[in-house]
């Protein structure tokens, strides 16, 4: 479920308070253009704007109690199941004061309410067969059957997932340690430019050792790929993660067996945990969102190949914090009114660019601005050189650049007569 792009767009800025710390801020669609437009906070956004905090409790029931697919009608489970949770759901919001701070009225959140949870029509398709339980129905509902469902349990259940401790998809997992509201409003506020890391990649080829010798994590993942598209099945995130959950269970453990926490894993095996995590990274990367029917094709085959996919996608991380960088650097080193050379990181290199306004998104839209204008007219020039070379000086006469340093005596007139015709035929003597 999308956070930002339905209701705005996300600016890059340092707070206001002491510690000026980059965060990333939303600028509401409604309010562009006028005085109220002024960047947000995301977290409060995330949690006051009517259509966001209803949208992201129907996302929790839709996966529950799953919606007919395309433009099919709902069997008469799927309705029930889905009109029992919604009205104990809307029950909970008023009984916990949820909507209070909401700026439309009961009535515009009501409506709203009941068009997200029955989307498809008042009929049903009683002659259908649809699976009324979603991906996370036996998470939050267990074993029980459809028509037994304690839906105030489960309401009670979907407000801990989304405001105190996000739940796992497989139980018998710990929950995370904040809502998923709050987990991911944060995850987008926190997400911006930072400084590249000194060090390079935090693993060393004995923690690569130690981690192949746990598990071919590579060849099971590429196995199970294999073996989703025979079916017929989407490869996804999903096919990896238990591989690597499994992995995570023995790499990192105590002596008495018990799996040891992620604290306690990056504090004790901190090369190792690095290099699971730059792992499960690059599966993420691949798995999350790709749009091919086959991929397991892509995928690594063996640990050797996938520690050279980890270790490639790192460099590649790595280089290009170093180029926006130096980017930074070079317009910090800029004056404002001086010509712009890369000389100048030589006579005014900048002593901390820690606040430089270069890391905020009006600083990085400016450095796009130059470097197109710069890229456009370089073109420009570079064909008009060509050009003028092919024309006034075909056999290579002139040294260096023609632009610069050639006087039109220099130039070949018999040469530049010759082009024409080739090139304007009958034209030629306009």
């Amino acid at each position: 479920m999308r956070i930002i792009k339905p209701y705005g767009r996300s600016e890059t800025e340092f707070e206001e308070k002491k510690e000026k710390k980059l965060r990333r801020a939303i600028r509401q669609k409604s309010n562009l253009g006028t005085p109220n437009d002024i960047p947000n906070d995301i977290v409060a956004f995330a949690t006051t704007h009517p259509e966001l905090v209803i949208a992201q409790w129907i996302s929790a029931i839709d996966k529950i109690a799953a919606k007919p697919r395309g433009t099919h009608k709902p069997t008469p489970e799927q309705r029930a199941l889905r009109q029992r949770l919604g009205e104990a759901v809307w029950q909970l919001l008023g009984e916990k004061n949820l909507l209070s701070n909401l700026s439309q009225s009961q009535d515009e959140l009501a409506r709203r309410w009941w068009s997200k949870i029955h989307p498809y029509g008042e009929k049903t398709d009683d002659e259908g067969n649809a699976n009324p339980k979603g991906r996370w129905y036996k998470r939050f509902v267990g074993d029980i059957d459809v028509s037994k469902v304690d839906a105030a349990a489960i309401a009670k259940k979907i407000h801990e997932h989304l405001s105190t401790t996000e739940y796992r998809l497989h139980d018998g997992r710990t929950n995370k340690r904040a809502g998923r509201i709050t987990a991911r409003a944060k995850s987008i506020r926190d997400n911006v430019l930072r400084l590249p890391p000194d060090a390079d990649t935090p693993w060393t080829d004995e923690d690569k050792k130690q981690y192949a010798a746990t598990g071919n994590v590579a060849g099971k993942i590429a196995a199970e790929a294999k073996a989703r598209e025979r079916e017929n099945r989407r490869v996804s995130m999903h096919t990896a993660a238990p591989i690597l959950y499994d992995q995570y269970g023995r790499l990192f453990t105590n002596d008495d067996g018990s799996v040891l926490s992620i604290s306690e894993a990056c504090k004790n095996f901190p090369g190792l945990f690095a290099l699971h995590m730059a792992v499960k990274d690059t599966y993420t990367r691949i798995l999350k969102h790709h749009k091919k029917k086959a991929v397991a094709h892509i995928l690594p085959q063996d640990m050797p190949a996938l520690f050279r996919l980890v270790e490639s996608k790192a460099d590649n991380r790595a280089l290009n914090a170093l180029v926006r960088l130096g980017k930074v650097i070079h317009y910090e080193a800029t004056p404002s009114s001086g010509r712009d050379t890369p000389r100048n990181v030589l006579t005014n290199w900048p002593d901390d660019i820690t606040h430089s306004p270069y890391w905020t998104t009006r600083g990085q839209a400016e450095i796009k601005r130059t470097e197109a204008f710069v890229r456009v007219w370089r073109y420009t020039v570079v064909l008009a050189a060509q050009t003028l070379k092919d024309w006034a000086d075909p056999n290579g006469k002139i040294p260096g650049d023609i632009l610069r340093q050639a006087t039109i005596e220099q130039f070949d007139p018999n040469a530049y007569r010759k082009k024409l015709p080739i090139l304007f035929g009958n034209q030629a003597d306009l």
